[in-house]
């Protein structure tokens, strides 16, 4: 913290002006925490949790403030998923000078919809809660938070939060009198992806298809982006009933939201295919499937009318009970 002393004198009276610039030198740094049974990587700190989970556990953090006993700083934890006057929670009021640990209990409840939200623990040098969490000077309109303008805490997102994991604050746009001009703001956050299972919302050939070509590439598209490198071929199973196990490669579209198979060989004609889609398959955030899926589609015919010639007749035991088909001269 570096601070500039102005002399004022007007005639007899005489006032020392304190001004207060923020630098790099006041942090806030998460030490440990636990939240919903999973213990925080500080050097990595995010969690992956269900949509409409609530987010419960504490954080111990440790805020350095060089500034003098004087200045005000209210310490802040603010949520990036309500209106942002309704998304902060003052931790202390007034913050000491030097280091002091606080253990900061959590009790919020995601949105019901997948997304990236962030935890910010942070403090400056402002008179409320509310002119830090929207990063408001004291001095304007009266000392009135503006929020929704672009510069609040619950505006960050990645870029701030590899900036708080390394440096333990963040360079942020903070309204002045008449001006947005940056400020470095003690912070460190915590990021939660908020992911359900993926969904499958359309396959191709679909269910129970009919005289598909065997060459059709077969395509499944999610409601998320997924994890390309969990397709494989063993959890995309693909099985014809004649031709057994296909091989094949895979293709990603639509922003890696859908899986495309290409068959290295062509299904044969006639034969039910079968697609298993197994728990392996994850979203990009690591969350897998909730069960497996299966659909099956029939491939096409090229040619003849369904009229069969006996060729032969075979001996069988009294109790026959099965009849298998097989390609045996792979025509």
């Amino acid at each position: 913290m570096r601070y500039l002393f102005k002399l004022i004198c007007f005639v007899s009276i005489c006032s020392v002006l304190l001004i207060a610039e923020a630098s790099a030198d006041m942090t806030v740094e998460i030490l440990e925490g636990t939240l919903n049974s999973i213990d925080i990587d500080i050097e990595n700190p995010r969690l992956t949790l269900e949509p409409g989970a609530v987010v419960s556990g504490t954080v111990t953090i440790r805020a350095d403030n060089s500034s003098p006993p004087a200045n005000i700083a209210p310490l802040v934890l603010v949520w990036n998923w309500d209106e942002h006057e309704n998304s902060f929670a003052a931790i202390d009021s007034w913050i000491p000078s030097g280091v002091t640990d606080y253990v900061v209990p959590v009790n919020l409840t995601l949105p019901d919809t997948n997304g990236i939200f962030f935890l910010t623990f942070a403090f400056t040098l402002e008179k409320t809660a509310a002119q830090v969490a929207s990063l408001t000077n004291w001095a304007v309109d009266d000392g009135a938070a503006h929020w929704n303008d672009g510069v609040d805490i619950a505006d960050w997102g990645d870029e701030e939060y590899l900036q708080a994991i390394e440096d333990h604050y963040v360079t942020a746009p903070f309204e002045t009198t008449g001006e947005i001009s940056d400020r470095d703001i003690p912070a460190s956050m915590i990021k939660i992806h908020a992911e359900g299972p993926p969904q499958i919302t359309a396959v191709e050939p679909v269910q129970n298809a009919l005289d598909v070509g065997g060459a059709t590439d077969i395509t499944v598209t999610f409601d998320e982006i997924m994890d390309e490198l969990s397709f494989d071929d063993n959890s995309f199973i693909v099985t014809g009933a004649c031709s057994g196990r296909h091989a094949g490669s895979f293709g990603f579209e639509n922003g890696s939201r859908t899986a495309r198979f290409e068959t290295f060989d062509d299904f044969g004609c006639g034969e039910i295919v079968t697609v298993l889609l197994t728990t392996g398959i994850e979203a990009a955030g690591g969350t897998p499937l909730e069960r497996s899926f299966a659909w099956t589609f029939t491939a096409a015919t090229e040619s003849g009318g369904g009229n069969f010639q006996t060729a032969g007749t075979y001996p069988v035991s009294g109790t026959p009970h099965g009849l298998y088909s097989a390609d045996l001269d792979n025509d």
